[in-house]
């Protein structure tokens, strides 16, 4: 059966729990795209206390490491490593080459987002030793149904909450606010665009740019599981706690056909890429 994963916050963890099958924790300064991070000393206390009451634990490192985070990298990676945690999500391929260097038993996640859209690369991960697939939110659901027949690869799919469409290093808000002198300490920010509101996540690792709708996929729910899906995610961020749990447990308990109780909460709901293909198109030279 599918199993719920949760991407949890600290203030929300302790009620989430009875309503998934595992969580995923972003390693503090190590992650991006995540509701919150937890230190390593946080995820040491965690894991006992999930692993007791029967739950996953898989611990977020995807963000684009530079030169100097290598020794911190190796460093946690060992320490995840003797937790006996269930996965760790990567985007950086070091992290594949580390788990070969050092030994490690740790399950990987291939966690590209935008990348991971085709079994091919997901068959040549696979014969690298990787156990998962983040599967990218851009992709539909009839693409994701022929991934599932044409790899081996374990896959974890988005079903729920504001989906990252952008991510850039650069700190685009606090350089916004310093060449236009503005002095403001929100900790959320909002873009405004053609009648669309979407979240900003601006922090010391660079800024996040997410949908202005939240991905609702209760009902494709099933559908999921006939094709062996691995995990479901439902990220928690910018959703209300109390909404969240009722969300979860709609979810947990497989209510297939609640999406309007979903719906009835918020007003920007929807199927994200499940039914639209991402088409490209060249524009043709012109000429004057």
């Amino acid at each position: 059966m599918t199993k719920i994963m949760i991407l949890p916050t600290k203030k929300n963890i302790q009620d989430i729990l009875a309503y998934c099958d595992s969580i995923v924790l972003g390693l503090q300064d190590m992650c991006v795209n995540m509701p919150d991070t937890f230190t390593i000393e946080d995820i040491q206390k965690l894991v006992p206390i999930c692993k007791k009451m029967g739950k996953q634990v898989f611990v977020s490192l995807n963000k684009n490491m530079h030169t100097k985070d290598l020794n911190d990298l190796k460093g946690f990676l060992y320490v995840l490593d003797t937790l006996h945690i269930d996965g760790i999500f990567y985007y950086d391929i070091s992290i594949a080459q580390y788990k070969i260097e050092m030994d490690l038993t740790v399950p990987l996640v291939w966690s590209q987002e935008h990348l991971t859209t085709n079994y091919a690369t997901m068959n040549y991960w696979h014969s690298k030793g990787v156990s998962y697939t983040y599967v990218s939110s851009e992709i539909t659901l009839n693409e994701i149904e022929n991934i599932g027949i044409e790899t081996s690869m374990k896959l974890i799919v988005p079903i729920f909450g504001y989906l990252p469409m952008f991510v850039s290093k650069r700190n685009l808000i606090n350089n916004y606010k310093k060449y236009f002198d503005i002095e403001d300490d929100s900790k959320y920010y909002t873009l405004y665009k053609e009648g669309r509101f979407y979240p900003i996540d601006n922090t010391h690792l660079g800024t996040v740019v997410y949908s202005s709708s939240i991905l609702n996929g209760l009902s494709e729910l099933k559908r999921f599981e006939k094709i062996d899906v691995a995990y479901v995610t439902l990220n928690s961020y910018r959703i209300p706690d109390d909404k969240f749990i009722e969300i979860a447990k709609l979810f947990y308990n497989r209510e297939y056909h609640s999406e309007s109780v979903i719906e009835k909460m918020f007003p920007n709901t929807d199927k994200g890429f499940l039914y639209k293909e991402t088409v490209y198109r060249v524009k043709k030279n012109e000429e004057k």
